[in-house]
């Protein structure tokens, strides 16, 4: 989530992506490149995982993302 803020992009991302606490799992196709681009437009370097199940994501569990501020709209 602070890297979603300290890029501006916090309330770009959709309800696709989730979020726990501090945490977000950015949705791959949309979200994801969101913050992708905005470390590259400032020259920062990113190395990924890339974890493919065959079953259902444990973090398809968690709360969709939803900014704190929208929470109490």
């Amino acid at each position: 989530m602070e890297a979603l803020e300290k890029y501006g992009i916090s309330e770009e991302i959709s309800g696709y992506s989730y979020r726990e606490g501090d945490n977000v799992w950015l949705e791959e196709d949309c979200d994801a490149p969101k913050l992708i681009n905005a470390l590259k437009e400032r020259g920062i370097a990113m190395k990924m995982r890339v974890h493919q199940r065959n079953t259902s994501s444990p973090i398809r569990r968690k709360s969709p993302y939803q900014m704190e501020s929208m929470k109490d709209a």
